[in-house]
């Protein structure tokens, strides 16, 4: 009786209250924050990470599609790219022909960098690129949670529990973080450490450090500028806070866009420097 009066006054308020999609601004009058709460909790089983064995069924029900149901329109959720292979084995570039297998891009090829491997979510364009801006810009902390869930799958496909020790999100100039108000990267990864917990039932929870990373001067920001602007921008800006928890660790770097790869670096050759065994990158978006 209780879920049933909970629908009849959900019903109520959204048809009193139509909903706005956040990115185009249509009225949704369907629409229901309550949508993606009522998806089922996907196992950890399904969300293997690839290199152990395949998923058992579709990781689709923490997708970037059902996730953002509630707060974007039919329309604009078919405009985002998932990256998927065939793509760069280390950086996770995705490649333009989609026949193939993956292997390392050329630029890869050529140097290895500090950082062993990157993924991402998405291409850094339409739907994605708008959310990202209204989380970041436009203060939309409620995409958060939608959004680390869907990173969190990722998170789990690629790598489980098991695999990762620390998990370090990029960290903002103290600042810019006031100016901000909230480290979106940090907002991301919050919740994982309970979501490990709940999906991977007797395993070891994950370990969330926002405090492992610091950054010691402030930088103009970094759009505009090609790779060696960036590079040049960010060079030496990444301090280790606390080098306890990542000495003779395997950490994954967390933030908001891959763009160049210069942001990722700094983190990893800082890591690196401050005794981490093994430095991954991942991120909820990645510009082609």
């Amino acid at each position: 009786m209780t879920a049933l009066y909970k629908r009849i006054v959900q019903t109520l308020i959204a048809a009193a209250y139509p909903q706005r999609c956040l990115v185009c601004g249509i009225f949704r009058p369907g629409a229901s924050r309550g949508e993606a709460d009522r998806q089922p909790v996907q196992t950890a089983a399904a969300m293997a990470p690839d290199r152990l064995a395949p998923p058992t069924c579709k990781p689709g029900v923490w997708d970037f599609e059902k996730l953002m149901r509630p707060y974007v329109c039919r329309a604009c959720r078919a405009t985002f790219r998932p990256i998927v292979p065939p793509l760069c084995r280390r950086c996770g570039m995705l490649f333009k022909s989609r026949s193939g297998t993956s292997h390392l891009c050329g630029d890869c090829l050529k140097k290895s960098g500090y950082f062993t491997m990157a993924r991402a979510v998405g291409v850094y364009d339409q739907v994605m690129m708008a959310v990202v801006h209204l989380l970041k810009y436009r203060g939309k902390i409620q995409l958060a949670r939608p959004l680390g869930r869907c990173l969190f799958a990722e998170f789990m496909r690629h790598w489980g529990t098991q695999a990762v020790d620390v998990i370090v999100p990029v960290p903002l100039h103290t600042r810019r973080l006031r100016r901000r108000g909230f480290n979106q990267a940090y907002l991301l990864v919050r919740e994982w450490r309970q979501l490990a917990v709940t999906l991977a039932s007797g395993q070891p929870a994950v370990q969330v450090d926002p405090h492992v990373l610091a950054r010691n001067r402030r930088t103009a920001p970094q759009s505009g500028l090609g790779r060696q602007g960036r590079q040049a921008n960010l060079r030496k800006t990444m301090t280790i806070a606390a080098a306890q928890p990542i000495r003779g660790k395997h950490v994954l770097v967390v933030d908001d866009v891959y763009t160049t790869g210069a942001t990722a670096e700094e983190c990893a050759r800082s890591l690196l420097a401050g005794g981490a065994q093994r430095v991954d990158i991942l991120t909820l978006a990645r510009v082609l």
